[in-house]
C-alpha cells in the first residue's frame, strides 16, 4: 500500500513508543525515489530518481536489496556457536531491536539466553528468547555480541519474521549506527558509518517494560531571582502541568525489578528522586537499562494510592 492509516485503537504504538503513530509508508511509495536515512541526525530524504546525485551514492558502500513479494531483504553472514551462516533478513527500519532470528535446523540459538517480551507487532504482543550471537557481517561491516532475539513459534507465524525468502529481520539498533541508503528501482542497499557505530549494543537489563496510560496533573515548581542593589527577591511559582502516566506494563520473571518486588501497573511518580514527568519515554527507558557495574536504580511508585520505594541493581546477564 502506499499509505497505511492506522484507525483501530488496539493498534494504538503511542503508549509503548512514547510518541504518536499515524501509520505506515509502503512500498509503493519508497520505489518512487531514493531515500535517505541518517538515524543520527534524524532526518530522512527522498530524492527523484532521475535527480540523485552519483557523488552522493559514492559516500555509501553499496550491496544488493532485493525486492521479493513487495519486501525488501539482503543477505548477511553472522558466526553462531563456531557456525557461519549466510541469512536472508528482511529490512525493517521500524524495529527497534538488532536482530530477530528463526531457530531451524541450521540456525540454533545459543545456550545461554533468557525469555523475554519482545515487543508489539499489528498482530499483538511477541515474546521470545534473547541471546548473543558471536559476530555479524553486513555490507563488510562487523560487529561482535550482537543481541538477537528469537520469537517463540507462535511469533513466527508473523507473516515478516520467517517465511521461504528470509531467516529473519534486522532492525533499528543496527542500522541506527550507519546513514542508509534505500533504493528499490536499482534494487542497492547502501550503508555509511556515523557517530553510533561504536555504541553497546543495549537491553533489558532491569525486567521492566514501560508505557504511558492516560495523563495525569503534576505540580510545576518553578523559583527565580531577582536583584537590585538594595536587596536580592527570591519569587517562587507553583503551577501544574499535564503529562502522560507512565506505568509498569510487564515485568519480566526472575528480573533485578522482579526480585525487590515492583509490580505490573505500578505508577513510576520518581526515578532516582527525579519526576518522572521530566523525562520522556525513551529517556526513562535508557535510564533503567543503561549497565554500568555497582549503578542502583531509585523508583518511586504509587500503588493502590500508597508511595513506595524501591531500589535495584541492573544486571548483565548475556
Amino acid at each position: 500500500m502506499d499509505i497505511f492509516l492506522v484507525e483501530d485503537p488496539e493498534l494504538n504504538f503511542f503508549p509503548q513508543l512514547g510518541i504518536p503513530i499515524h501509520g505506515i509508508i509502503g512500498k509503493d511509495f519508497f520505489e518512487d525515489f531514493v531515500v535517505e536515512v541518517n538515524y543520527f541526525k534524524r532526518f530522512i530524504r527522498f530524492y527523484e530518481h532521475d535527480e540523485y546525485p552519483n557523488k552522493r551514492r559514492k559516500r555509501y558502500n553499496i550491496s544488493e536489496l532485493r525486492i521479493l513479494s513487495d519486501k525488501p531483504y539482503f543477505g548477511v553472514s553472522i558466526k553462531n556457536q563456531d557456525k557461519v551462516l549466510n541469512l536472508n533478513l528482511l529490512l525493517d527500519t521500524g524495529m527497534s531491536d538488532a536482530l530477530w532470528l528463526v531457530q531451524d535446523d541450521k540456525l540454533q540459538k545459543p545456550s545461554k539466553k533468557f525469555y523475554d517480551y519482545l515487543g508489539r507487532s499489528i498482530t499483538g504482543n511477541v515474546f521470545g528468547d534473547r541471546a548473543k550471537v558471536n559476530e555479524l557481517d553486513i555490507n563488510s561491516f562487523k560487529f561482535s555480541n550482537i543481541i538477537t532475539a528469537f520469537p517463540d513459534s507462535t511469533s513466527t507465524r508473523i507473516p515478516n519474521v520467517k517465511n521461504k525468502f528470509r531467516n529473519g529481520v534486522i532492525g533499528g539498533e543496527i542500522l541506527k549506527r550507519f546513514n542508509c541508503l534505500i533504493d528499490y528501482k536499482n534494487k542497492e542497499f547502501g550503508l555509511k558509518k556515523n557517530s553510533n557505530f561504536s555504541t553497546k549494543f543495549s537491553y533489558n537489563v532491569s525486567g521492566l517494560e514501560l508505557y504511558y496510560d492516560g495523563y495525569s496533573i503534576f505540580k510545576d515548581y518553578k523559583e527565580a531571582k531577582a536583584a537590585s542593589p538594595e536587596k536580592v527577591i527570591f519569587v517562587s511559582r507553583i503551577g501544574v502541568i499535564y503529562k502522560p502516566t507512565v506505568k509498569i506494563l510487564n515485568v519480566r520473571k526472575d528480573s533485578p525489578a522482579y526480585r525487590v518486588g515492583l509490580q505490573k501497573d505500578d505508577i513510576i511518580v520518581s526515578i532516582n528522586k527525579n519526576s518522572s514527568h521530566n523525562y520522556d519515554l525513551a529517556e526513562l527507558n535508557y535510564i533503567i537499562n543503561d549497565f554500568e557495574k555497582g549503578k542502583t536504580i531509585r523508583l518511586k511508585v504509587e500503588r493502590q494510592g500508597k508511595e513506595i520505594v524501591y531500589e535495584f541493581a541492573p544486571k548483565d546477564i548475556l
